[in-house]
C-alpha cells in the first residue's frame, strides 16, 4: 500500500523481548534490522522499548563496584538469569553464585547460617574457554542434594559476551511442592554487567 501510495513504509514491531542482549542496538537482531533499513530507505522499523514495564526482570551496573556488585532472585524449581558483559570486560570480571534457604518476602534468609553453599569465583573469560558448562553441587545442611548451578558463557558478538546463570532446585517434593531457595550472585573485578532474569 505505500509503494503504491508513495509513501513510506512504517513497520511498528513489539518484540519484548527480557533477554538476548544489552538493548544498546548491538544485537545480531537490531543490526539486522538496521540494515535492511538502510537497504530499504522507504522502511521505518520501529521497535519498543518498555514492554516490560516494572516487572523487575532487568539488573544491572554501570559499573562492577570495586568490592563487589551483587543481585538476588528465588526460585523453586528451574530458572535462568541471562547476562550481556561488554567484551574487554570478559578477563577482568568474576562471578560466584551462592544457595540459601528462603525466608519471606520481606525477610528473606541471609544470615550465615541459612547459606547452603558458595561457589568459587569464576571469570567470564574461562566459562568461555571450557569446552563445557561448569556446575557447582550445594548440599543441605543435613547432607541432601539442594541445587545444582550451571554456568556457562560464549562470544555473542562483536561487542558483547554473554553469561548463562542456571539454577536447578532439588528440595522440592509432593509434600513440599515448592520449596524456594534464595539464589545470590556475586560479581567482582572490573567492569559492566546486565543481566536479565
Amino acid at each position: 500500500i505505500a509503494v503504491r501510495e508513495n509513501k513510506k513504509c512504517i513497520i511498528n514491531i513489539s518484540l519484548g523481548l527480557m533477554d538476548g542482549a544489552p538493548h544498546d542496538g548491538k544485537t545480531m537482531v537490531e543490526k539486522a534490522i538496521d540494515n535492511y533499513c538502510y537497504e530499504n530507505p522507504n522502511v521505518l522499523v520501529c521497535v519498543s522499548a518498555g514492554n516490560n514495564g516494572n516487572t523487575w526482570k532487568h539488573w544491572g551496573t554501570d559499573a562492577v563496584h570495586s568490592d563487589s556488585s551483587f543481585g538476588f532472585f528465588k526460585c523453586s524449581y528451574r530458572a535462568s538469569m541471562y547476562f550481556a558483559i561488554p567484551k574487554q570486560y570478559s578477563k577482568t570480571l568474576r562471578i560466584s553464585v551462592g544457595d540459601a534457604k528462603y525466608g519471606g518476602q520481606y525477610e528473606p534468609y541471609i544470615s550465615p547460617d541459612s547459606m547452603y553453599y558458595q561457589s568459587p569465583f569464576v571469570t567470564i573469560d574461562s566459562l568461555i574457554n571450557s569446552s563445557y558448562p561448569i556446575t557447582f553441587v550445594s548440599y543441605t545442611p543435613d547432607g541432601r542434594l539442594s541445587s545444582n548451578i550451571t554456568l556457562t558463557a560464549a562470544h555473542a558478538n562483536d561487542d558483547y559476551d554473554e553469561l548463562i546463570l542456571t539454577t536447578d532446585e532439588k528440595t522440592s517434593t509432593p509434600a513440599n511442592m515448592f520449596d524456594e531457595h534464595l539464589y545470590r550472585f556475586i560479581f567482582k573485578g572490573t567492569g559492566s554487567v546486565h543481566g536479565w532474569f
